[in-house]
Formats: structure tokens, sequence, C-alpha cells
């Protein structure tokens, strides 16, 4: 009778235990083929190496994602980077000053916008908006939305497709901290400005209303300043340019009001910090409220 020795294979396994195993005689031992006993094991290893491999991708995209948010937050402390994190700012309108303002906020640490606005990208909106050829036709709140998240994945943007008005404003922008007017037409400048201080008779918010008047032609863009007129509202331009065929819209004035009504936003949220330092960044916005 062949010795019986204690040395054994593996005729199976599990996660994380043995299914089977078998003792051989030191004859038998010789004449076993090794390559199906470990199968077994050897499956599971790979199995384990492409699962561990996955998980190292995985974490890759996640500290890639959160590297532009970890970037500023060394950039402004912690504290304050917690500050820009709660603020709500409403934009009310998408084109040349409303998308481009927007992505200066994002790109400054802001992270909860809503934007409102009703038309699509058109051709004629690329040389001065925040949009691209391939999304000429979309919506311009949905293009922007897009656009925004390619520069931070964690942005919390609420695109509403609506034109703003009496019956609607207060639903829109009363839960806002910070409103950026960012029409084209005069008449719905001037509206949005009425709205603004009727609402602002109710209650306390909108903090601010940072509204543009003259930001058309080229040239001459030291004459775009930023006037105070009142603790709330701050106009941005140089207040007689208007659009017309002598004096189109064009990317570099545009783009210079837009930046300067993102700098006041952030140079008012900076000032009263203190507003946010406390706050529950989780208010909700009720459709109906």
């Amino acid at each position: 009778m062949p010795a019986v020795t204690s040395r054994f294979l593996k005729t199976g396994t599990g996660y994380g235990r043995t299914v089977g195993m078998r003792f051989f005689s030191t004859d038998e031992l010789g004449k076993v083929d090794p390559a199906p006993v470990l199968a077994g094991p050897l499956a599971l290893r790979n199995r384990l190496s492409t699962k561990r491999e996955a998980g190292e991708k995985m974490g890759s995209k996640r500290k890639e994602a959160n590297s532009f948010e970890t970037e500023l937050a060394n950039l402004w402390g912690e504290e304050f980077y917690r500050v820009l994190g709660k603020v709500r700012v409403g934009l009310a309108g998408a084109g040349g000053l409303g998308s481009n303002c927007a992505a200066y906020l994002v790109r400054t640490g802001f992270r909860r916008l809503r934007v409102v606005d009703f038309d699509r990208v058109s051709p004629a909106n690329l040389n001065r908006q925040f949009y691209f050829q391939e999304q000429v036709g979309m919506e311009k709140v949905h293009a922007l939305r897009e656009n925004l998240l390619r520069i931070n994945p964690s942005l919390e943007l609420e695109p509403v497709v609506a034109r703003v008005g009496r019956e609607n404003f207060r639903r829109l922008f009363a839960d806002c901290d910070i409103l950026v007017e960012a029409f084209d037409d005069a008449g719905e400048k001037q509206a949005l400005t009425r709205l603004f201080f009727d609402l602002r008779v109710e209650c306390s918010r909108p903090y601010l209303l940072v509204a543009a008047s003259g930001v058309a032609g080229w040239g001459a863009s030291d004459a775009i300043r930023c006037r105070k007129v009142l603790d709330c509202f701050y106009l941005v331009g140089d207040e007689k340019t208007a659009v017309g065929k002598e004096h189109p819209p064009l990317a570099p004035r545009v783009n210079v009001a837009a930046a300067k009504q993102a700098d006041l936003v952030l140079d008012f949220v900076y000032s009263n910090r203190h507003l946010w330092e406390k706050a529950n960044p989780e208010r909700r916005w009720e459709e109906g409220g």
C-alpha cells in the first residue's frame, strides 16, 4: 500500500474559504496535473486583481473630478470656500452676460446657481456667449449647465426655461441670495429692477442686485465701470452704448462687463460672509413657492 503523505492540493476554492480538499499518496502526487487543480485559486486571484484595478481607476476618476474643488479650497481656505458653497446666485438671462458671468462665478468657487432663460442657442450667439457649434438649437439653460459641469462636476445648477415676469419673479428668485440681471432688452432690465425692489419690501433677499447697461461695441473698455447705486444695487457698463447697427454686441466688452458682474458678486459675499457662515445650505426651492 503506498504511503500516504500529509501534502495536499486544494481541488476548489471560493471567496475566502476552501470548498474541497483531497489527500494524495506519494506515488499519486507525481502524476497529478496541477493545472485543473489550481484553476480555482488562479481564477480568484485574477478576479481580485481585476477588481483592484477597476477600483483604482474609479478612485482616480473621483480624485480627478474633485481636484477642481480641492484646488479652490486650497486657494480660498476651507472656511470661506464653505461660504461660497452656501450662496445661491440667480441669473436672469443666459446670453452674453449671463452665460459668461456664470462661468466666472463657477471658476471662482460658487456652485449653487439658478439660471433662467427661455431662448435657444443660435449661430449668432457664438461670437460672445459661452456656447459651442454642436449646441446650436439647444435651450440655453441646458447647454450652459452642460458647459459649466465640465468646469466643476459637483456644480448644483438649476436650469429654468422661462421668461421672467411679474407673475413668476418671486417664485424664481425669492430664495436667491444674489441676483444678476443679464437681459439684452433695456425695457426688461428696468422691469426686473422694479421687481427686485418690490420683493425687497417683503423680504430681505435677494441681498444684492447686479445689473448691466451699456456694454455694446468695442474699444474704450475702461469706460465699463461699476457704479454703486445703493448698498443692494450695483450697475455695470458705460450706461450709454446700447446695442445697434453701429455698436454690435462683441465678446471683448461683453466679457469685461460679465467679469465685473461676477467680481462684484464675489466682493459682496466676501465682505458679508457672516450672512452665510451659519446658514443652512440645504434651503429647498419650492416650485409653487
